[in-house]
């Protein structure tokens, strides 16, 4: 395991501590302030992408201080061990996801506020088959490594263990080099590690919680606290749960495990012939095109499980949200990629769905003379569709594709249409519907999945 998070549980190890008081100023210089921030590429907490985008929590935690502060920032990349050669120098004012402790606090100054907690996770090797994702009492009698000198992950490792009641022997490394392949190299059955550091090439058969982040001035920025530590209140005033919806944001929990496939799930694939797949035509956000290029949220999820488990698909293209299911229906294609309707009406077309891999929200067009949505209305519905659960005993007219719907809603012959919102508001953006408005429904969501016959 490489990163900050580590290097600073080595500095608590090896008592690199110096005293020091961070000021706590509650102002300061009202001049613009630019800051150096450390931004190694850490998965989930600082990255930059190949067009030189930024995004993580650490990210979206500096843009959201800005708005407080008028701070400024300039970036410097390396790895994280450079990041806090040039930190303890004093050439990088700022950096996050740092770990905290009392000695610690003698080298940094730190927020009062934390930026959340990750979770550790135990490792196997996807290739063994004899610790389950789903059992950990596979884990009994097996052995896990970790890096020593992470103690205060070690403890939690411990508890975790005694509470799942799990009988588990630790190996200790000294250096990161050996501790990171131990299991790689068949000296430990699982190896300790957390959601930053997953590599696909293992499951997680354990996780829980680790410890808090802060983000941390150098010394030399140490009159800068105070303004830190008041857009941190700040924040957390606005949204309390700012932290935790940034987590699930970047660390989504549905994919922190990955792809486990077993032996006779693999041995199915190597025989499997391309599986075609119903698309509909030109249909944005599922499938366009982009500069010759073929884009999409359904191509995406095809392409990524294509990489994970070695599924070959072949698309079979409809020109409307009927045709795709009429596919599938025919046996002209094996699945859909974007059925939008729950489990009753895949059972009503003898389909089976998948988990959604995507919700959108749900937006309501309505014709202009219409304040509210009421009892005896018209509804306009896609066909393929169930009618919304809401409009039960209105009058249903069905239109092929989403630019019908709503345009019976704007002649007035509908008074209203319920639609995913993406796809809606794409056709809104593009033509012309003078008579029609439309809002989002709250807390309504459109799942998005995959249907098979």
């Amino acid at each position: 395991m490489t990163g900050t998070l580590w290097i600073i549980t080595v500095l608590t190890a090896v008592g690199l501590v110096f005293p020091v008081q961070c000021v706590k100023a509650s102002e300061t210089s009202k001049e613009t302030v630019t800051l150096n921030v450390g931004f190694p590429e850490t998965s989930g907490y600082s990255m930059t992408d190949d067009n030189g985008n930024r995004s993580g929590i650490f990210y979206d935690f500096l843009t959201e201080i800005a708005k407080y502060t008028g701070w400024r920032y300039e970036f410097i990349e390396g790895t994280p061990e450079e990041m806090l050669d040039l930190f303890d120098a004093g050439e990088v004012d700022i950096m996050g996801g740092m770990y905290y402790s009392e000695q610690l606090r003698q080298l940094y100054c730190y927020s009062d506020y934390n930026m959340g907690r990750n979770y550790s996770l135990i490792l196997a090797a996807k290739s063994d088959d004899s610790i389950k994702t789903y059992d950990p009492r596979t884990m009994n009698g097996k052995t896990i490594g970790v890096f020593a000198k992470a103690e205060n992950k070690i403890e939690r490792l411990k508890d975790y263990l005694g509470h799942e009641g799990l009988d588990c022997r630790l190996v200790y490394y000294d250096t990161t080099e050996e501790y990171e392949r131990c299991v790689e190299l068949g000296q430990t059955d699982m190896i300790l590690s957390s959601d930053v550091y997953q590599k696909d090439e293992y499951k997680v058969v354990g996780k829980f919680e680790g410890e808090y982040g802060y983000i941390a001035l150098s010394l030399q920025k140490s009159a800068l606290v105070g303004e830190l530590n008041d857009a941190m209140r700040r924040i957390y005033e606005a949204d309390a749960d700012y932290a935790r919806d940034l987590y699930t944001k970047y660390f989504p929990s549905d994919n922190i495990q990955s792809i486990v496939l077993d032996r006779e799930e693999t041995a199915y694939i190597q025989n499997l012939d391309r599986v075609r797949v119903a698309l509909i035509r030109d249909r944005y956000p599922f499938h366009y095109r982009y500069q010759e290029e073929e884009k999409g949220i359904s191509k995406a999820a095809l392409d990524l499980i294509s990489e994970r488990t070695g599924i070959q698909f072949e698309y079979v293209y409809g020109d409307s949200y009927g045709d795709t299911l009429r596919l599938v229906e025919n046996g002209e294609a094996e699945m859909t990629a974007h059925f939008i309707d729950g489990e009753q009406m895949a059972a009503e077309k003898n389909l089976v769905i998948t988990k959604p891999y995507i919700l959108l929200d749900d937006v309501t067009v309505k014709n202009r003379r219409i304040d509210r949505i009421g009892e005896e209305m018209t509804v306009a519905v896609l066909e393929g569709r169930d009618a919304p659960e809401y409009a039960a005993g209105q009058k249903v007219l069905y239109g092929a594709t989403i630019e019908e719907c709503i345009q019976l809603v704007n002649d007035a012959r509908a008074d209203y249409t319920s639609l995913p919102a993406l796809m809606a508001e794409h056709v809104l953006g593009n033509r012309n519907y003078p008579n029609a408005s439309f809002y989002v429904m709250n807390d309504s969501k459109v799942p998005v999945t995959f249907a098979l016959r």
